[in-house]
């Protein structure tokens, strides 16, 4: 018997016996057998430690995260701000339009600044200037340019007194409080006055529309959000060197430097990456050949008779080249806030379209026609590997209206809440904040249920094949295993609620 690679049957699962050129006897057979059930138990073996490195992972992240302090006082005793101002600052931010209107650990969008590295960097420069002697009047107006002015010895001397005194971690956890020294009070209460202004009355620069905080309270919430943020990327763990977040963002006013361990593995990882794909090609070209593949070249195709519910997926990639190509002019308009601010040729849209929304529904409109396309082809599908349905159809339209309506009522909602017509806990039915899960709950679970439908009416469909295919580990069989995939593939958003802990969240 010819020797061949176990490799080069992966291509042939599916192969008709009578074309295997390898194939003599039932000996050949059952070594074809054993070879594939290796391939499959190999597979597995490597999805289970894929999903374990993931589960792995998310549980140190999830130990590890950085605590909001029930408390946070100066070193007077006097309460700076709590987990509740955090927490409502967390939900004004996220229904505003979240992490399309700046970016928070650094994730989301980059016309605004890194919220959290800019609160860090700012409370630097303040604490610097005090702690360089500086009375709070004139600290107040100490800028980078101030800093920058300074020849090396200063420079050394407040990195290091700025370092100290910020990386210096404060938490009680036994009384879950936080303190801060005097100058990080001070600080705190000048950054308050800045942000309550800039997001109270807007900055078409950073796509920042008016209104956003609409009162001081409002204002504190925000700042106190963004200074438990700054908190976290700028304090060391408990017992170690390096902060929560492995020292990001790199700022060596405040002593954060890339870790190591970091860049080590940054470099490792690119490596692996190339070598790996180059051990992929070679084995391909090394063991796969097409005049193994034992199918016939076929060149005359009959003439299909698609079914009633496969004419009617017309209607579904119409909707899904609809919204890819409204997809591609948001895009270009997103584009063009980094140019001309919130004006478009001299017409303040921003009044009507703040940069959040416009950026919002590109991301979102990306989800649409790509959920559409994967609807559309697994009804086109369905009829072609097993048969037509009673009333396939009029559920296949059915469900697109369905889709039509959550896709309408969520762009609706975003745009909304953005602009503060409901307040800010706009969870729900607005906005949640998070990049590329930004529609409200609400339609995000009618979504989710219309997907559980879409599999329900493709299982139907491609049933009759399921129970004449033996092996659970055909074709027929994986077009299922990816059917169910798909609507377990959007609920990973349900495992956060709107005042989760941000690294849960982000994970």
């Amino acid at each position: 018997m010819q020797k061949t690679s176990p490799l080069s049957y992966i291509p042939y699962l599916a192969r008709c016996k009578s074309a295997c050129p390898w194939r003599v006897g039932r000996d050949a057979t059952a070594a074809f057998g054993l070879r594939v059930l290796r391939i499959r138990a190999l597979l597995l073996f490597l999805l289970a430690i894929t999903f374990g490195v993931l589960i792995f992972g998310g549980t140190i992240i999830h130990r590890d995260k950085p605590p909001i302090p029930a408390v946070v006082r100066a070193e007077n005793g006097q309460v700076v701000f709590t987990s509740e101002d955090v927490k409502n600052g967390q939900k004004l931010y996220l229904s505003r339009g979240g992490q399309d209107m700046g970016t928070i650990w650094g994730h989301g969008s980059y016309l605004a600044p890194d919220w959290s590295a800019d609160y860090l960097h700012r409370s630097g420069l303040y604490v610097g200037a005090r702690l360089s002697g500086l009375g709070s009047d004139k600290a107040s107006g100490f800028t980078q340019k101030d800093f920058d002015a300074l020849d090396d010895v200063q420079k050394a001397q407040i990195r290091a007194l700025v370092t100290r005194e910020l990386k210096t971690n404060r938490f009680d956890a036994s009384k879950n409080e936080l303190a801060l020294t005097a100058n990080q009070a001070e600080a705190f209460a000048l950054l308050e006055r800045y942000y309550t202004g800039l997001f109270r009355d807007g900055n078409s620069r950073m796509g920042l529309q008016p209104g956003i905080a609409k009162t001081d309270g409002e204002g504190h919430a925000l700042t106190s959000f963004f200074a438990w943020l700054a908190w976290a990327v700028g304090t060391d763990r408990p017992g170690q060197s390096i902060t929560y977040t492995s020292n990001w963002p790199y700022d060596a006013l405040v002593g954060n430097a890339p870790v190591a361990g970091a860049l080590i593995w940054s470099i490792v990882s690119v490596i692996l990456l190339i070598l790996l794909l180059g051990l992929a090609i070679f084995l391909y070209a090394r063991y796969m050949h097409e005049d193994q593949y034992g199918a016939k070249l076929v060149t005359v195709l009959p003439e299909p008779k698609p079914t009633f519910s496969q004419k009617a997926n017309l209607a579904y990639f119409a909707v899904a080249m609809g919204l890819f190509v409204l997809q591609i002019l948001l895009g270009a308009l997103t584009a063009h806030y980094y140019v001309e601010g919130g004006s478009f040729l001299g017409i303040p849209i921003e009044k009507v379209f703040p940069y959040s929304s416009v950026r919002t529904w590109h991301l979102q409109l990306a989800i649409y026609w790509i959920a559409t396309c994967f609807l559309a082809t697994g009804l086109f599908i369905g009829p072609f590997v097993g048969k037509e349905p009673r009333g396939q159809g009029r559920l296949t339209v059915a469900l697109l209206v369905a889709v039509v309506v959550v896709v309408l009522g969520s762009l609706v909602g975003t745009w909304l809440f953005i602009l503060g017509r409901f307040g800010s806990n706009g969870f729900l039915f607005g906005h949640q904040g998070y990049e590329y899960i930004e529609l409200g709950r609400v339609w995000q679970i009618l979504l989710i249920a219309g997907m559980i439908v879409w599999l329900v009416l493709v299982v139907r469909a491609i049933r009759p094949a399921i129970l004449n295919e033996k092996d659970r580990g055909g074709l027929t069989h994986v077009l299922l295993y990816s059917a169910v995939t798909i609507p377990l593939f959007y609920m990973a958003g349900l495992m956060y609620g709107q005042t989760s802990d941000l690294s849960d969240a982000e994970y």
